[in-house]
């Protein structure tokens, strides 16, 4: 097309230049292509047909369309043997973070294989469309740390299923570390639906969904999420200074380090950075390169 008009835009005049040629069983190859890529847009998840991950064989059909092209007129058609890939295993961490945070429908297989009819779980979503992840708190039930809801029970399994297949680290420790830049980034071409906020050091992540957002979210982040991780810590802080003051030789130690975690907790003023999102180029006012930053949030 370009060479037969190199402009901007193509016309029905440009297409109907076009020299064509007849393909003997054009109508069965295109057939047999139409179903694989239905079947293969069903398990990929920035496709608006994706249902869930699972094996494609689109790869082979794409090969055996060429062959069917190429192939000498009097040739019967190459036999439709597919090969079939299975699913990254991120694909399907990535699926469970979709559940837990409401982008894909409540009821919904909560393991990495499909369940059958009658066998799907109810997954209520994470509140305000918010995936906050805390190095402090992870461990505590009643934190806000959002991996101890309900909602990421998909995830906790999809978890013990893949993770061999995809780091040793923990899930928490991936999830706040890793998921966004390895995974999200790339899955969808740069443009994610999912907002990471996160202090400097990376130890309080929140992941935001775009089509949950609404002019509250960062106030329901603030106050639901990092408000407690902060009354916490002011509370250890302020018992570890009355128990240094005291003269108590087994809490000194700890007043010289308290949090073992983030020399910058919460308690202190940052700046959340989002490592990327929806209109912001990288490097935009950032300090660093590619890590814009939203001011005047404190966590």
């Amino acid at each position: 097309m370009m060479a037969l008009n190199p402009s901007v835009s193509f016309q029905t005049g440009d297409v109907n230049r076009l020299p064509l040629f007849p393909i003997e069983s054009a109508d069965e190859i295109f057939t047999q292509l139409e179903a694989a890529f239905t079947t293969h847009e069903s398990t990929r998840e920035p496709s608006v047909e994706f249902i869930h991950p699972g094996p494609t064989c689109w790869p082979y059909a794409q090969a055996w369309a060429q062959q069917s092209v190429d192939r000498p007129a009097w040739e019967p058609l190459p036999a439709w043997e597919p090969e079939y890939e299975e699913a990254p295993a991120t694909n399907w961490i990535s699926y469970a973070i979709g559940l837990a945070l409401g982008r894909f429908p409540l009821a919904s297989p909560p393991q990495s294989q499909p369940a059958e009819a009658g066998g799907r779980t109810a997954v209520t979503p994470l509140p305000h469309g918010i995936l906050y992840l805390s190095a402090y708190s992870t461990d505590q039930p009643t934190g806000p740390d959002s991996l101890t809801h309900p909602a990421c029970a998909p995830l906790h399994a999809a978890w013990a299923t893949h993770s061999s297949a995809i780091t040793t680290k923990s899930l928490h420790d991936w999830l706040r570390l890793n998921f966004f830049k390895d995974v999200h980034l790339g899955m969808y071409e740069q443009r994610p639906i999912y907002f990471p906020l996160s202090s400097a050091n990376k130890n309080f992540v929140a992941h935001l969904s775009i089509h949950r957002f609404t002019p509250h979210t960062l106030t329901d982040l603030l106050a639901e999420y990092t408000a407690k991780d902060l009354t916490t810590l002011e509370g250890e802080l302020t018992d570890l200074a009355d128990s240094k003051n005291q003269g108590n030789p087994s809490t000194q130690s700890q007043s010289r380090n308290p949090l073992h975690r983030d020399p910058s907790p919460p308690h202190r003023t940052h700046r959340l950075h989002p490592r990327t999102g929806p209109g912001l180029a990288p490097g935009d006012r950032g300090d660093r390169k590619g890590d814009p930053v939203i001011s005047g949030i404190q966590i």
